[in-house]
């Protein structure tokens, strides 16, 4: 077998494995996807079982025996007896079939002696059927398309071994599955349709095909949206129809959604189209006018302008739409643009001629045959207003008195109009606001507000005649009106404060004049004022009758520097005003006091790190005196110092960086200076500042490193040598502590604040060794250094030997600079000479000693305050190289002498102590004396300030007690001087100065100043502050505090007081008609005590209440009269208000040109009151009043009113009770 085959064999092999299913069955008509080949593993056992027939083939075309021959009596014998069960094969396959399906089968109708195969020798299909060599069963190599192609035809052959026995014709049928949906030939379709077309023409075919056959292919159209109205249907052809009559105007075009959908149940397709059929016009409306028939031009329109516009519309479109305008006459007063329907006016319009016209318009559209309309338009002619109103006269001029009522009547202007109508309806207006008004339709001029002559003594307002026409026409007049004085204006001083100033101690005070004044608006005697004092100080001043004012005395402000002086001033009216002036007589300070300091001497600190610009200090200063003399600016003397003062406040700031290594301490003259503008007053003080120290300095050992030589021979304590550092910080920043460390530090030690290395132990001819040296100082964050000391060991001989000779371990503090202390001598067998140095101990350098010479002696002074005993270590030193030295300590006491004064620990003591307390301790005063033992006791006094013996002091501890019960109301501070004194040596003494504040107890009472009575206008808002309740109390602080209640407070009390401030406040709403006022009680409480006054509120009255009328409806008959002025009706109307609020002025609004209000008065008014005031003028003496009288004519309440002839005011003569009888209204 050739290599060539067995690959296609295995090829084979492999593409029936991939398509084998699960079971085997014979072919089934009944569906195409139940067919099914020999289940995979008889399959496999079939081909691993004939593996080695080198024979068997799969559907090659070309196979042919290879191994032996078989006999043409065999073959023959095996053809006769081999034949396929069928002549032909036919399958039908759907083409939805997956692959993988057995589709149909062959097979043979003898039984094989030997293995037949099976194999396609010709096929159209591609490989599409396979055909299973062993069982005949055909799979379904992929899917089918019926669309593509509908049969296939296969010719297949059985072979017994590799002979060919037969062959036979297999037919594949695919049959039609619904797969394919119906498509229309287009997505979207459109159709133009007159609006007339008749019902049930066809007019789009909608060309929908689907590729399916038979039932799948059979497809059904519907109009599913857009076609609410059932307007389109579709035939049987598939041609979208009208169903209904089309209507541009109602509807102009249709957006028709179509779906096709095929037929099966199963499985159906769906497609959808679109269909947009537009509705196209034909002329089937006619125009529609809705423009006005009727309009109304005035007439005085212009010519050629246009008087209407004409507009009629048409519902259809295009030229059908479009709208042409004619008269249906030729010519007239009128002519027309055909397109806009604007009439023109051609000809003048004249009203009194012909106030009516008819015009006949035709509106006809473009369409074909033409419609039209026909509209007849009324037009009627206005009249124009050419015509002004006219006054009697341009000028009316009358007097009346600045107390006339409101609501009097002054007199009628009145102006004609020649126009008709609204033209001709004139109305008079006042163009100014003011204290009158005009009835707008009988041209009545009334006074409405009061008058006030003082404020404004001529009134000049303009009444303006206006015509009710569209173009208003109008005239005016001038009203001049003068205005009579009364005398209600009272003196008036402004300011109503007047300040005056008056400096102290003045020569001749009588010589200090000022005039003051008051204005009086009234004129003639009610403005004439005449002055007095009303309360005078005890003498002290004087005015004179026309105002001057004097200071009779010299004032001292020291004394008083405050005076209130009352003027009163009285006019010569009748009844007389009065107004009141107050005058403070300030009295100016002189400029008598320099600034004092509060402090003597200012000692202050601040850090050397401190930033530039801190504040570390405040200084103050005080002035006796007041406004600019008493106004401090500070400043300081000193130059070139890296601080300034801020010049008001006194507060003392860095302005550069400061370095305490480098300037320790500064004293700076501090200077206070007034505000005197010419001869300025000024003190100064010293202030010390210290610069406080940072730790800011590394410690840095001197003469590092160090090699000491120290003999071979050496005890316990032996002075090795002694290191010294430095450290550029002070105090605790510059205190040093050394020690030792490392390898060796073990055999030595080493002092901790002088720095001398002693041996530890005994050393005997031990090696040269190094021991390292720490230095570290005790500031907050520590510094240090270090260094070492080379130890080297030298013949113990070599070294020189010392004595040291002091003539005592004691010196007083106060011995001298030089003072011989002892002399210290050596001698070296190594190197002559020897020098002698002080390595250690010498404490600010206060000893020396001769370097040759070796005499110790005071280099400055001592002070056992700062320092009691040294320990100095004192070298000699050989003169070899390297020197090699001796050492010797010797220790030294300072005793002390009486070198120093008692310091109080403070210049000023502040202390306080309860008043009314019994006598008790109060405070502790403290002098420190820096004397030790005897020197440094110190006894108490007090010196000063303590004239009453209210306090004694401890002349021990400084104890200060009260020796008595005090009272801060009589004293409230104690300034007293204490001193502290040595005990054996008084003349070593310190004062200091103790103030004793008197501390409040609550032991008095409050006090009201006044009787409260305060009124409030009912119109208050709620929380509106009425006044402030105030009372004293001689206590301060927390006792001083008073709170103040409401005794008794009811419900029906509309007020609150606030507890602190004893504002009085509204609670509830006020109304003065309910009640016109209150008295309460009010508490004024300091915690301890209580006390009570009464406080009066009147509830003033605001115009809060309208009139009401007696009844709300009035109705009456009223007869023809040919009388011009009838009397119609009483109406009253009463106001809950009070004074010039309740009276009532009537009006009739609208204004009526035929009624108007007469004068109302009530029943029960006193008699003598005047009811109104007439004034008359006579236009032939320049429209004045004088010398007219004045008269009641008849009518029938003449007997009830009486006028004065003189000047027109009408007063009631009797009661008007029971009068309706008498009347007859």
């Amino acid at each position: 077998m050739d290599t060539g085959h067995w690959r296609k064999y295995t090829t084979l092999l492999f593409c029936f494995l991939v398509f084998n299913t699960t079971s085997s069955h014979e072919p089934s008509s009944e569906s195409g996807n139940s067919v099914n080949v020999t289940s995979e593993r008889q399959f496999v056992d079939m081909v691993s079982g004939q593996r080695s027939l080198s024979s068997w083939n799969y559907t090659s075309f070309d196979a042919a025996p290879e191994h032996g021959t078989v006999s043409l009596h065999s073959r023959n014998r095996w053809r006769t007896q081999m034949a396929f069960s069928k002549t032909v094969y036919s399958f039908e396959v759907k083409e939805d079939t997956l692959p993988g399906t057995v589709v149909g089968k062959v097979e043979t109708v003898f039984e094989a002696l030997t293995p037949i195969t099976y194999s396609v020798q010709e096929d159209d299909g591609e490989n599409l059927f396979l055909l299973s060599p062993f069982s005949g069963e055909f799979l379904l190599s992929r899917r089918l398309d019926f669309e593509a192609q509908r049969f296939y035809i296969l010719t297949v052959v059985v072979q017994q071994g590799d002979s060919q026995v037969s062959s036979v014709r297999v037919y594949f049928n695919v049959l039609d599955v619904n797969d394919n949906p119906p498509v229309f030939s287009q997505e979207s379709f459109s159709a133009s349709l007159l609006e007339d077309l008749w019902v049930g023409t066809c007019f789009l075919s909608l060309n929908v095909s689907d590729k399916d056959e038979g039932d799948n292919g059979d497809f059904k159209l519907r109009v599913v949206a857009g076609d609410e109205e059932d307007v389109f249907f579709i035939n049987t052809a598939g041609s979208l129809c009208l169903n209904k009559e089309l209507d541009r105007e109602k509807k102009p075009f249709y957006n028709l959604t179509v779906t096709a959908n095929d037929q099966p149940a199963s499985l159906q397709f769906t497609s959808t189209a679109h269909v947009i059929v537009v509705v196209d016009d034909v002329n089937d409306n006619a125009p529609l006018f809705v423009s006005a028939q009727t309009v109304s031009i005035p007439e005085d329109t212009a010519l050629h302008s246009v008087i209407m516009t004409v507009h009629a519309e048409d519902e259809d479109v295009g030229s059908n739409g479009d709208v042409l305008y004619y008269f249906n006459t030729s010519g007239g007063m009128f002519s027309m643009d055909n397109r806009s329907g604007e009439i023109y006016l051609e000809d003048a319009l004249d009203r009194e001629e012909v106030d009516t016209l008819t015009i006949t318009v035709t509106a006809s559209d473009k369409g074909s045959p033409r419609m039209e309309t026909i509209m007849n338009i009324t037009l009627h002619v206005q009249d124009v207003n050419d015509h002004d109103p006219v006054f009697s006269q341009s000028t009316y001029s009358f007097t009346i008195r600045e107390d006339i009522p409101r609501g009097t009547s002054l007199f009628q202007v009145q102006a004609l109009d020649r126009d008709i109508g609204t033209n001709g309806q004139v109305r008079y207006i006042l163009n100014e606001t003011g204290p009158f008004v005009v009835d707008a339709v009988r041209g009545v001029i009334t006074v409405m507000d009061k008058l006030d002559r003082e404020r404004d003594s001529n009134h000049t307002i303009t009444i303006m005649a206006v015509d009710q026409g569209n173009m208003q026409r109008s005239a005016t007049a001038s009203v001049c009106i003068t205005v009579l004085d009364v005398n209600d204006f009272a003196p008036l001083f402004t300011p109503q404060t007047l300040a005056i100033h008056v400096m102290e101690n003045e020569d001749d005070p009588s010589q200090l004049t000022y005039q003051v004044s008051a204005l009086d608006e009234d004129v003639g005697v009610n403005s004439q004022l005449t002055y007095f004092i009303q309360a005078n100080s005890d003498g002290l001043f004087s005015i004179t009758p026309s105002g001057t004012f004097q200071i009779l005395h010299i004032l001292d402000r020291e004394r008083e520097s405050f005076y209130y002086v009352t003027i009163i001033a009285v006019d010569s009216g009748l009844p007389p005003l009065t107004g009141t002036l107050t005058i403070h007589v300030i009295v100016d300070d002189v400029n008598d006091n320099g600034p004092e300091f509060t402090e003597e001497v200012y000692n202050t600190i601040v850090s050397e790190d401190s930033p530039t610009g801190t504040v570390f200090a405040m200084i103050t200063a005080s002035d006796m005196d007041e406004g600019v003399n008493g106004e401090i600016r500070y400043s300081i003397e000193n130059l070139d110092v890296p601080f300034a003062i801020e010049e008001t406040s006194g507060e003392l700031f860095t302005t550069d960086v400061l370095d305490r290594e480098t300037v320790a301490i500064y004293r700076l003259m501090v200077i206070g200076s007034d505000e005197h503008p010419t001869r300025p007053l000024s003190s100064s003080v010293v202030v010390t500042v210290l610069i406080g120290d940072i730790n800011d300095h590394w410690p840095e050992f001197m003469n590092s490193p160090y090699v000491a030589y120290v003999p071979t021979e050496m005890v316990p304590g032996s002075i090795v040598c002694a290191v010294r550092a430095t450290d550029g910080d002070t105090e605790m920043n510059a205190e040093l502590h050394y020690s030792l460390y490392g390898q060796s530090s073990d055999l030595f030690s080493i002092h901790p604040s002088i720095g001398t290395v002693y041996s530890s132990s005994a050393l005997w001819g031990m090696e040269d060794m190094v021991v390292n040296v720490h230095v570290e100082d005790a500031g907050e964050n520590p510094k240090f250094d270090t260094t070492t000391i080379s130890i080297r060991f030298q013949n113990i001989s070599d070294f020189p030997e010392m004595f040291v000779y002091v003539l005592s371990d004691s010196l007083s503090e106060d011995e001298p600079v030089g003072t011989y202390l002892g002399v210290v001598v050596a001698a070296s067998m190594r190197a002559e000479p020897v020098s002698f140095y002080l390595a250690s101990g010498n404490f600010e350098g206060m000893f020396h000693v001769e370097q040759l010479s070796g005499v110790l002696t005071v280099e400055n002074p001592l002070d056992y305050e700062n320092k009691k005993e040294f320990t100095l270590l004192i070298e000699a030193r050989d003169s070899g190289s390297p020197p090699f030295s001796s050492f010797a300590e010797i220790h030294i006491n300072i005793t002390d002498v009486n070198d120093n004064f008692p310091h109080f620990t403070q210049a000023e003591y502040r202390c306080e102590v309860f008043e009314n307390s019994p006598p008790s301790w109060v405070c502790d005063v403290l002098a420190i004396d820096a004397d030790s033992g005897g020197y440094g006791i110190v006894q108490y006094n007090i010196t000063g300030g303590n004239t009453d013996g209210f306090f004694t002091i401890d002349p021990e501890n400084g104890l200060l007690s009260t020796t008595a019960s005090l009272d801060r109301e009589t004293t409230a501070e104690f300034n007293l001087t204490v001193e502290a004194a040595e005990l054996n040596s008084p003349l070593h003494k310190d004062t200091a100065t103790i103030i004793v504040a008197v501390l409040d107890r609550n032991d008095n009472a409050p006090r009201f100043s006044q009787i409260v009575v305060t009124e409030v206008p009912e119109d208050s808002p709620i929380g509106h502050t009425i006044i402030q309740i105030t009372s004293n109390d001689d206590d301060t602080g927390a006792n001083a505090v008073i709170n103040y209640s409401i005794i008794d407070q009811s419900d029906d009390l509309p007020f609150n007081i606030d507890f602190t401030s004893g504002y009085i406040t509204v609670e509830r709403p006020l109304d003065r008609e309910m009640q016109d006022r209150f008295i309460f009680k009010v508490n004024a409480n300091d915690s301890a005590w209580g006390i009570s006054t009464d406080v009066t509120i009147i509830i003033a009255d605001v115009n809060d209440n309208a009139p009401v009328f007696s009844d709300h409806f009035y109705s009456l008959a009223l007869a023809e009269t040919k009388d011009e002025e009838v009397f119609v009706i009483q109406v009253v109307a009463t106001d809950a208000d009070m004074g010039q609020n309740s009276e009532i002025l009537y009006v009739i609004e609208p204004p009526d040109e035929q009624f108007w209000p007469l004068i109302a008065i009530p029943y029960h008014m006193a008699v003598g009151t005047q009811v109104v005031h007439f004034t008359a003028i006579d236009q032939d003496v320049s429209n004045s009043s004088l010398g007219i009288e004045y008269a009641l004519n008849g009518g029938n309440a003449s007997d009830f009113f009486w006028i004065q002839a003189d000047n027109g005011k009408v007063t009631l003569n009797q009661s008007l009770v029971e009068s309706e009888k008498h009347l007859g209204c």
